[in-house]
């Protein structure tokens, strides 16, 4: 759940003709950037592990394959496999809306197949080389809907439960109840378990793997793995993989009995026997980056000359400062501190003539401002946008004003400008560009418009320059020239060996590219 609220659905049917006619005509007139931003650094700053799969044959066999982000990762079972945990190849070119949450090996075909996160109804393939291999439609039973998947796992040849079929977990319609469905290789469910209601309703499902000869694993959005029956029922108490609530996105079995899981951010596969008694002389390591995941927002610190980040989890949330070479990271802000929790915070950005950072928040809807000791200094009130909080909110200081990209539908497009008292001046209006689900950042304050926007529509691959009354500079596409699709969070650098430079952010793969326009 706490990642469909996140995630960005692909719209169809919103824009009316006269919409889609007036874009066609600004689209065909205004300059053009061709796709050709140059990226000058890159970087994953964390991990994000999203399921875990135990492969026993084929090209990577006795090996764990972990989708982390976007990239998928190998870990030889000690005692076989190649080497140490390395990157077999990323899956950024296949055909994801949301983002990949599921890895499985289809071993009487020798495929991978993937889930994602707002695709409910659909498996997504690849060969061995990690090549595109097409999609299959999942066909679920009479009155069931899924509004997106979590983990998936093969059931092998030869199992007495359902071989060669697959276990997905599902978000089931109309309330994101959550469901096991065992689907044929063709797409089919043929059968459904519902887990333990304690487990569901106090913990969560984020995987599931079949352990025979009559057991099932399941991870939990908490950090605990348990063993069910095949009815999904707990057979025994629970076992912690993480001691910091971390969701374990990935359990599997290995060919000699043994139990893994890995969770979200910890970069870590911790082993189990069969009774879930831990055998921590065998966990292995796969720690990706500075240990910053899922980062949110993106600014740019000019009196430091650093990039600023926010980081949350279920117990503790903070501003971070990462440096160019994106190497190290430092705590500037400790929010828990100020109350402020993970699930409040939303954007970042900063007020280069005041020296302060300015922190989004949802639940009450305002920007704090806090100075550069960290401590809380005022807030600017959102109340009066209505309802929605802020998914986006930037500093323009030319005007001292800031621009917000309100959360909800109804706002997608849409960019208020506001006073420094919370109070609504003007609205600049993205859609007949085409924009959708965005993030932006200020820059070039010499322009004579008091400085311009860069726009980044994460759903349909475009990055827009703007005035800032709203008027088209120029467009491209970014996805292929950043290799980072789904961006949502971008900055201008104004200071330092890269001044004039922008960083994006795909949070999902905690990943920063730092790069300029043509």
């Amino acid at each position: 759940m706490k990642k469909i609220l996140a995630s960005s659905r692909t719209l169809s049917g919103r824009l009316g003709p006269m919409v889609f006619a007036i874009a066609a005509q600004v689209l065909c007139s205004a300059p053009a950037i061709s796709n050709a931003q140059t990226v000058l650094a890159r970087a994953r700053l964390g991990n994000n592990a999203e399921d875990m799969e135990f492969i026993p044959s084929g090209l990577y066999a006795n090996q764990l394959a972990i989708i982390d982000g976007y990239d998928v990762l190998a870990i030889p079972v000690m005692g076989g496999g190649r080497g140490g945990a390395h990157k077999l190849f990323d899956v950024k070119k296949l055909p994801f809306t949301g983002g990949p949450r599921g890895i499985g090996y289809v071993e009487s075909e020798r495929l991978l197949v993937f889930t994602d996160i707002t695709l409910g109804n659909q498996l997504i393939l690849a060969d061995e080389q990690g090549n595109a291999a097409g999609t299959r439609t999942i066909t679920f039973p009479a009155g069931v809907q899924s509004f997106g998947s979590e983990s998936v796992s093969y059931i092998r040849r030869g199992s007495p439960f359902y071989p060669d079929h697959l276990l997905l977990v599902i978000y089931a319609a109309p309330d994101f109840s959550q469901r096991i469905e065992v689907v044929r290789r063709d797409g089919l469910v043929v059968a459904e378990i519902i887990p333990d209601q304690r487990i569901l309703g106090e913990h969560g499902c984020a995987s599931a793997y079949y352990v025979g000869p009559d057991r099932l694993l399941l991870g939990t959005f908490d950090g605990l793995v348990f063993l069910t029956d095949l009815e999904g029922q707990a057979v025994a108490e629970p076992a912690l993989v993480n001691s910091n609530s971390d969701s374990c996105e990935g359990v599997a079995q290995t060919a000699d009995g043994r139990l893994v899981a890995t969770s979200y951010t910890s970069g870590t596969v911790v082993y189990f026997d069969r009774q879930l008694n831990r055998l921590p002389d065998a966990d292995q390591s796969y720690h990706i980056g500075i240990g910053l995941s899922r980062p949110l927002g993106a600014a740019w610190n000019s009196d430091s000359s650093e990039l600023m980040f926010m980081r949350g989890d279920a117990v503790s949330s903070s501003v971070e400062g990462v440096p160019v070479t994106l190497n190290a990271r430092r705590t500037i802000i400790d929010l828990g501190a100020d109350s402020v929790t993970a699930f409040q915070i939303r954007d970042i950005t900063y007020l280069p003539d005041e020296h302060r950072i300015g922190v989004g928040i949802i639940n009450p809807h305002e920007i704090v401002l806090y100075g550069s000791a960290g401590v809380r200094e005022g807030l600017v009130p959102l109340s009066s946008l209505g309802a929605a909080g802020p998914n986006i909110t930037q500093y323009l200081p030319a005007s001292r004003q800031f621009g917000v990209f309100l959360r909800g539908r109804p706002n997608r497009g849409l960019l208020r400008i506001i006073e420094r008292d919370g109070t609504l001046t003007r609205t600049i209006d993205l859609r007949p560009y085409v924009v959708d689900f965005f993030s932006f950042a200020y820059f070039n304050p010499a322009d004579p418009r008091g400085g311009q926007l860069l726009v980044l529509d994460a759903i349909n691959d475009a990055m827009l320059v703007l005035d800032l009354d709203g008027n088209l500079i120029s467009r491209s596409e970014y996805h292929n020239a950043l290799d980072l699709p789904f961006a949502f969070g971008v900055t201008a650098i104004t200071t330092g060996p890269y001044a004039g430079a922008f960083a994006a952010l795909n949070a999902d793969n905690s990943e920063v590219a730092i790069f300029t326009l043509p």
